[in-house]
């Protein structure tokens, strides 16, 4: 896992991308489910205690917008 500063609640923090913990942990369900489930389950705000960072991938199918939450 790589770590980097961020921004969260007026405080520079380390975060890292919930993807690698993901994989990290091994987790079977697919991630958009796991992320909105630990979200709701922790009580997460956006911007206190994670970051959600928009991604656009270009595909030959066309443009395809990935969500990256730096927690």
């Amino acid at each position: 896992m790589q770590f980097s500063n961020v921004n969260l609640g007026d405080e520079s923090q380390l975060g890292v991308n919930a993807r690698d913990v993901h994989a990290a942990l091994e987790v079977k369900s697919e991630f958009s489910h796991w992320i909105s489930r630990r979200i709701k389950q922790c009580k997460f705000e956006e911007n206190y205690d994670y970051i959600l960072v928009v991604k656009k991938d270009e595909q030959v199918s066309g443009a395809k917008y990935l969500n990256e939450y730096i927690i």
